[in-house]
């Protein structure tokens, strides 16, 4: 509903009472509801907007994963899938498809629309630094490379179970995931960083944080140093599936702050519209056995030539100009590096 339209009546979801309200919804027992600057209204509890589990719990995740693999839902992702097949326009009759998806699930939809435009003949594209790092050591392995959509938190048990053969995707090296899989050489060093509505965080420390609800994404490097190096501190850390549900709820207000990839915050939402009143918050997060190695593509162990080829590749592009020309689209800063 717009914030230019009239109001009509809405019962409170705590009690059934009407609510009534301009820019706050207000029921006779008084349970409110703020609106958002964006127009919507937040029926979660205000209550409940600082809680340490704002979002699905990690077992109303599995379960949701389970029930759309299990193919209840195949006679609706197919149906979505031809009608973006048959109605969906690009901006020129050469150019991909573009598909804003604007929910927080398992991107299960996004690959029933692939599937149908591929079955149809229509281009798909995925873009992004990461899309075109491999695509350029793609193109110097001379192999034709498929991409293929996975949560982050199930990343690695997918690549061991051969669902694909390479992980790309802004994974940093630690001593964790070494024990399970191997790495290229590294592909970048981005910096991790505390991010804000501007002018409401006064810094990143744990005591100028103190009582504050942060967002990371689960299963990432960034989790593992907010658990290790703030949650102890008294720091509330709530943990999403996607960096773009932290997002979601960094500009809705459920969060006061979110550590990011540098890389992707600067590019993906600081430098678009919807970001123009957040800001990094302080220098970047500093812990060497976390982030000190890089990030790089993850391989099976057994897969040592593939590793070589890849490393070859690596070393190719950044000689020949190729990797400064790709991140120079992307980003202000020295990614390679780190600073």
């Amino acid at each position: 509903m717009s914030k230019n339209e009239p109001f009509a009546p809405w019962q409170c979801p705590l009690c059934g009472e009407k609510l009534t309200g301009d820019s706050t919804l207000k029921c006779t027992k008084g349970h409110c509801f703020d609106r958002a600057k964006e127009g919507y209204w937040h029926l979660l509890p205000v209550q409940s907007m600082r809680t340490k589990a704002p979002g699905d719990s990690k077992e109303m995740v599995a379960a949701r994963r389970a029930f759309l693999n299990a193919g209840y839902y195949g006679i609706f992702g197919k149906a979505v899938g031809e009608l973006c097949a048959e109605y969906g326009q690009p901006a020129s009759p050469e150019a991909a498809l573009h598909l804003l998806d604007a929910g927080c699930g398992e991107g299960w939809y996004d690959r029933c629309i692939a599937q149908a435009l591929a079955e149809k003949g229509r281009r798909v594209q995925l873009a992004g630094f990461d899309i075109d790092l491999g695509n350029a050591i793609c193109q110097q392995l001379q192999a034709k490379c498929v991409w293929v959509e996975s949560n982050f938190d199930g990343i690695i048990p997918a690549l061991k179970a051969r669902k694909f053969d390479a992980i790309l995707s802004g994974m940093y090296m630690t001593e964790k995931r070494k024990a399970q899989i191997a790495f290229s050489d590294k592909l970048y060093n981005g910096p991790v960083f505390l991010v804000a509505r501007k002018n409401t965080l006064q810094g990143n420390t744990p005591e100028q944080l103190k009582g504050k609800t942060i967002g990371v994404e689960q299963g990432s490097a960034q989790e593992t140093y907010v658990t290790q190096h703030w949650r102890p501190q008294g720091i509330n850390i709530v943990a999403y599936q996607g960096a773009d549900s932290v997002v979601r709820d960094l500009e809705s207000g459920r969060i006061d702050g979110a550590v990011l990839s540098g890389m992707m915050a600067d590019y993906s939402f600081l430098q678009q519209p919807q970001g123009k009143e957040f800001a990094f918050v302080g220098g970047h997060l500093q812990d060497d056995t976390l982030f000190g190695a890089g990030a790089a593509i993850g391989l099976r162990k057994d897969d040592e030539a593939l590793r070589q080829e890849i490393n070859g590749a690596i070393a190719k592009i950044l000689a020949d100009g190729t990797y400064k020309k790709l991140a120079g689209k992307y980003f202000s800063f020295d990614v390679y590096s780190g600073t």
